[in-house]
């Protein structure tokens, strides 16, 4: 199911759906192509991570390793979620995926 989103920074908002309910498991995940024109916008850099996480696609095999996340409050249905660091993952047709553990 795909939900209305909004990502912010410093006073400033992005719109984005999210595919919610999809049963993965972790947190909150970002396509690369969609991070790198939100952290142009933003004027952000990425966050390297001190280990990277191995990632297992949908039918159980290996993906690529989270290496990067971007930091952004994320607001569902009038709720905001503060500094919630975004997994950078190579999603295909979705911009953000939203969890189990969300």
């Amino acid at each position: 199911m795909n939900i209305p989103c909004k990502l912010s920074n410093n006073g400033y908002s992005i719109q984005l759906n999210a595919l919610a309910d999809s049963g993965a498991n972790g947190f909150v995940f970002i396509d690369t192509s969609c991070a790198t024109s939100i952290a142009k916008f933003f004027n952000l850099e990425a966050q390297c991570l001190s280990e990277a996480i191995k990632v297992k696609g949908y039918d159980g095999k290996a993906g690529n390793s989270v290496t990067h996340v971007l930091r952004l409050h994320l607001t569902v249905d009038g709720r905001r979620l503060y500094n919630l660091p975004l997994l950078i993952l190579d999603l295909g047709s979705h911009d953000l995926i939203l969890g189990r553990k969300w």
